[in-house]
């Protein structure tokens, strides 16, 4: 397998736009007119112009560090002509522990309902009399990759992310990033040290609040009539339908939490649920990177690459996190030593709002 057919089997299952989206835009005159005036617009004058330009989506574009010769892809793992022998940069693994069936400790439903029952004691809030948004903070990382011929560069630079989504039907969400300090850095030379750098640029763009995007409500959710209600309506979207329904619902509450304020009494139901997944992996107890204790449960899979997501659920009050992703094999002629950290979300704070600001 070459380099490029590497690139193509990581990042293709995690395209944002799904197959069959633009099914037969290129017989379609209106879509064809816009591909003339992009094909006709000249282009910027600075990488820092396209990046003001295309705000968020300047994650997910190719940036070129040498002419002809390095890619990188950011949101992602993305490396082509990896020229070092070093292993790349990625955080230190969190201090978790499968359990294997002959150790005595307890299952993941086990575990899960104890922390259904956590949750299950704390108090509801309730929105404020002007509340017009849900206002999501997290700390977001995913490994960034560069190459050129002298070298390669990876680094890890935390987002912090703050989020609006509005309550009422319709309207737009906010989505600010922050650039945090870099924790670790491989610097190989300026070209690739540049490509890594622009991966945690500020952005600020809005964006409607589609369903497809962020799925049912919360209070959609606390209307389920029994716990495979509850599945069937987290199970929405377009979602893979080829993937696992442990994938599909780890996906979703992943999504729920990014986008919405999670009651205690829908986590306590979502914690319920996800006790009857056999293929969760109780991993133990342990702090998390915002020096939090919680509840660990680990899911494997292969889509694209083998990885093992990390659910980390509060001790002190059964709510969600964080969610980790670790490549657990071999990832071709990408130059990762497995096990290691290919991406997390810290969910931080959620809370109501009367404005997006």
């Amino acid at each position: 397998m070459n380099d490029a057919q590497d690139v193509r089997r990581l990042v293709g299952r995690a395209n944002p736009v799904p197959a069959g989206t633009f099914a037969g835009a290129a017989q379609d005159p209106p879509a064809q007119a816009i591909l003339r005036g992009i094909l006709e617009q000249p282009l910027a004058g600075s990488a820092a112009h396209n990046r003001q330009q295309n705000g968020l989506w300047t994650r997910r574009r190719f940036v070129t560090a040498s002419a002809g010769t390095a890619v990188a892809l950011t949101g992602g793992v993305v490396a082509y002509r990896l020229l070092t022998p070093a292993p790349l940069a990625t955080p230190p693994l969190l201090a978790y522990r499968l359990s294997g069936a002959s150790m005595s400790v307890p299952s993941a439903e086990e575990s899960l309902l104890a922390l259904a029952t956590l949750a299950t004691e704390q108090a509801d809030a309730r929105p404020v009399a002007d509340a017009a948004f849900s206002r999501i903070t997290m700390n977001i990382w995913d490994l960034s990759v560069a190459a050129a011929d002298g070298g390669t560069t990876s680094a890890v630079i935390p987002r912090v992310v703050r989020q609006w989504t509005p309550l009422a039907a319709g309207g737009e969400i906010r989505r600010m990033e922050f650039r945090g300090s870099p924790d670790l850095f491989e610097r190989a030379n300026e070209a690739t040290a540049a490509a890594v750098s622009s991966a945690a640029a500020h952005a600020d763009e809005t964006f409607p609040a589609a369903r497809r995007t962020v799925g049912p409500p919360p209070s959609e959710l606390a209307a389920a009539s029994s716990l495979e209600d509850l599945k069937e309506r987290l199970l929405w979207g377009r979602t893979p339908q080829d993937a696992s329904q442990t994938y599909r619902l780890l996906r979703n509450i992943r999504i729920l939490h990014a986008y919405h304020v999670v009651q205690p009494s829908v986590a306590s139901r979502l914690w319920r649920m996800l006790a009857r997944q056999r293929d969760l992996l109780p991993a133990g107890e342990l702090t998390d990177r915002a020096g939090r204790r919680g509840q660990a449960f680990a899911y494997d899979f292969d889509r694209s690459l083998p990885k093992r997501w990390i659910l980390i659920v509060s001790s002190q009050d059964g709510r969600l996190l964080a969610l980790e992703e670790v490549l657990t094999k071999e990832a071709g002629k990408l130059n990762i030593r497995p096990p290691a950290v290919i991406g997390y979300t810290l969910f931080l704070n959620q809370e109501w709002t009367a404005v997006s600001e």
